[in-house]
């Protein structure tokens, strides 16, 4: 399909203001949309919309494999950008504790940068369920971004945009609409820990009859051997998160984990929790910035909607590769500094990032 000047002004999505795979002005990589930014989302403010997270499957700096990849993110107020952090992490006794490599943000805060920021991220995986348009994407001089590699090699790249409703420009210029977008939403901790409460209420549920869970007991996940018994345990409620929040040794199998949580169903006598993996949330956010909390009013077992897009890839992504750590090249170039390092990147922190051959748009 062919698109004149003005509607490549009016709906073509452009290069520039993507990172990529490469530094700017590198060639070929400066073409290369970057996931980590083009599939980004958050709860709108102050309205509900729907939202699918989807199980994912990553290491986490605690050693155990989490539903979520974690990563550390700089934001950067003398030029209003964020990078990855390069230095390494690891949960120790509790605390993330910094294991090795360099970072250019942390050195700017040890040397009191009070405008460099350190964040935990957590990074979800889930399918936003609202209506997007298929849109060109075009370079700095309006010409056609292609897929240079892959069975799609010669194919224009396509973005994702979200339909705006009634009035869509995009609806006006006829571009194709599609149900669906898989995203990646990440989160700091205190969205983490409000997350963490919806999920605890989700899991009430009853899957089986719809009824309302009660907690019976704690056991041991491997072999069963009973923790605590609700109904006749001397332990407040203080107490028992504390347990439950731990590690234990099994005293019969010496199984090493947390412990296992039992329920009672007021409905049915085979009761199983809902996973907030099973249900459409329906899913805003309050307040401004870091005063932000977020707000699950409803929400509903269900299958994915018929008219989703069957493109989309449902299995986790790459995040490894996603979020790989910025090289100092990069990391410089947004605290406005000299890159102490050179050119090269003596760690190769970031020697996977980016695919050449991804398709961005699903």
């Amino acid at each position: 399909m062919q698109y004149s000047a003005k509607q490549r002004s009016s709906f073509g999505q452009r290069v520039k203001g993507y990172t990529t795979r490469r530094s700017e002005g590198s060639g070929s990589g400066k073409a290369l949309l970057s996931v980590r930014w083009n599939a980004r989302w958050a709860p709108p403010q102050g309205v509900t919309t729907k939202f699918r997270l989807l199980p994912g499957d990553y290491m986490g700096f605690e050693g155990e494999e989490n539903e979520y990849f974690q990563y550390v993110d700089h934001f950067v107020a003398r030029s209003k950008r964020s990078f990855i952090c390069s230095k390494q992490y690891k949960i120790v006794d509790g605390s993330l504790t910094t294991i090795g490599g360099k970072c250019l943000g942390c050195e700017e805060r040890d040397n009191g940068a009070e405008d460099v920021s350190w964040s935990l991220k957590h990074a979800f995986n889930g399918i936003h369920l609202a209506w997007y348009h298929l849109a060109p994407v075009f370079d700095d001089r309006n010409n056609p971004v292609c897929y240079k590699h892959g069975d799609r090699q010669g194919e224009q790249v396509m973005n994702r945009v979200e339909c705006e409703g009634r009035r869509c420009k995009y609806c006006k210029d006829g571009l194709e609409k599609i149900f669906g977008k898989k995203v990646h939403w990440s989160i700091g901790s205190g969205h983490l820990n409000e997350l963490a409460g919806f999920i605890t209420e989700i899991e009430r549920d009853c899957s089986n009859c719809g009824g309302i869970l009660e907690e019976a007991a704690y056991e041991c996940a491997e072999c069963g051997t009973l923790y605590i018994d609700m109904l006749s345990t001397d332990l407040d409620d203080k107490a028992i998160t504390s347990f439950v929040s731990r590690k234990h040794e099994c005293p019969e199998c010496k199984h090493v984990g947390y412990p296992l949580r039992q329920f009672e169903c007021n409905g049915c006598q085979d009761p199983e929790s809902t996973s907030i993996f099973d249900c459409t949330l329906e899913i805003k956010r309050q307040g401004e910035g870091t005063q932000s909390r977020l707000q699950i009013p409803r929400w509903y077992k269900e299958d994915l909607p018929a008219d989703l897009d069957p493109d989309i890839d449902t299995k986790p992504s790459q995040f490894k590769r996603v979020f790989a750590p910025d090289p100092f090249e990069i990391q410089a170039k947004i605290l406005k500094i000299n890159n102490p390092y050179g050119a090269g990147d003596p760690d190769d922190h970031a020697k996977d990032y980016g695919d050449a051959d991804a398709d961005y748009s699903k």
